[in-house]
């Protein structure tokens, strides 16, 4: 026969099984929650970066958020400072911070000629070592540092020159001048008869 003392026994035993089944449980329950509120900030968390962008014989300097939020208090340093080929510094474009930068937003600045740029550095690029801080929609800081170079534009064949691309346009734009002068003349002539 089973006695009350067996009975407790049996009673804390279940007991203390409970409330380590319930430990586990909650532990494994908050770890759950910890990773996805952890990957939900990852997934929405902004990413702004800064490189350069080669189009129709131009180099621009961009800065986009690639992220999927807001970044905000966006600041941008650079060592050494970026210069293009004729000596303007552009980290005086950084100097203010972009307050609210929404996803997808980029900024387009012109920087240089490729050309001009390989004509004054040569093989000698400069390596620029680039920091970006900004503020999430969580309010966490981040801080990405990144190495950023032009050496990439060498292997680039370019189609002319930039005198030879403004010498073309210039030629299309005289063209039609020329031809809308020609077909004014005409339209006075047939306006006369």
């Amino acid at each position: 026969m089973i006695s009350l003392h067996d009975i407790d026994t049996l009673v804390f035993i279940a007991t203390a099984s409970l409330a380590i089944g319930t430990f586990i449980l909650a532990f494994f329950t908050k770890k759950t929650a910890n990773e996805m509120t952890r990957t939900r900030k990852e997934t929405n968390q902004a990413n702004v970066m800064l490189y350069f962008k080669e189009q129709n014989n131009i180099l621009y300097l961009v800065v986009k958020n690639f992220g999927d939020t807001e970044a905000r208090n966006v600041k941008i340093y650079s060592n050494p400072p970026i210069e293009n080929s004729k000596g303007y510094n552009y980290d005086s474009l950084f100097e203010s911070m972009l307050s609210n930068f929404p996803p997808g937003y980029e900024v387009f600045t012109f920087f240089d000629v490729p050309i001009n740029y390989i004509k004054k550095f040569g093989s000698n690029f400069p390596r620029y070592g680039i920091t970006i801080e900004f503020d999430d929609i969580y309010n966490e800081h981040h801080i990405q540092e990144c190495d950023m170079d032009l050496r990439y534009i060498q292997n680039i064949e370019f189609l002319g020159s930039e005198e030879d691309s403004i010498e073309s346009s210039m030629n299309t734009i005289a063209a039609a001048v020329d031809n809308s002068i020609l077909r004014v003349e005409k339209l006075k002539e047939d306006e006369k008869e």
